[in-house]
């Protein structure tokens, strides 16, 4: 049961019908150890909705090596924090695709296409272990910050009532309903 709720007869049916769904990815991954406890067509592009909002911030954040202006800050806020679109397309029309590749090579991160809002699980849950083992070289504590601040994830309540929920991302809602957890 998810943060003590109970696991009923509908969720675990909902469960089993769709883990292996072709709509479905998703990635496990013990962010301490390393180890993919379970994965689902996990290197697959999906629409990323508002979940590459914050490896754009880390993408301003290494090509500015962590000096940004007041009002890229504040971007990078409101995206983290509120999820603000706005700030978002400002910080997305300060970034190229060279940036974006850089950054892939040096933090060693699976293929996506985060400008293009093209995501895959691995990339997420891969990003997400940079993040939390403080392997980024700008803007960590930024990002975890505002992550674990995120008004907007559904996951913590479902997870097991022994797991810990930090923070996450969410997509958005409707036809590609979705998010990642940390």
């Amino acid at each position: 049961g998810g943060q003590g709720r109970a696991w009923t007869s509908q969720m675990e049916y909902f469960y089993r019908r769709h883990r292996t769904d072709s709509r479905i990815g998703y990635a496990v991954k013990n962010l301490h150890t390393g180890r993919y406890h379970a994965e689902h067509q996990a290197d697959r592009l999906f629409m990323g909705g508002s979940m590459p909002k914050p490896p754009i911030a880390a993408m301003l954040l290494e090509k500015r090596q962590g000096a940004c202006s007041y009002e890229e800050f504040m971007h990078i806020v409101q995206v983290l924090d509120k999820s603000v679109n706005a700030s978002w397309m400002a910080l997305h029309a300060r970034l190229t695709p060279e940036d974006e590749a850089a950054f892939k090579w040096r933090y060693r991160l699976p293929h996506s296409n985060v400008l293009g809002n093209q995501l895959t699980p691995r990339f997420y849950a891969e990003f997400f272990e940079r993040c939390v083992n403080y392997r980024l070289a700008h803007g960590t504590e930024l990002l975890l910050e505002g992550m674990r601040r995120d008004q907007y994830g559904f996951g913590r309540l479902y997870l097991p009532t022994h797991l810990s929920y930090a923070g996450g991302k969410t997509g958005n809602y409707g036809q590609w309903d979705h998010e990642a957890l940390f």
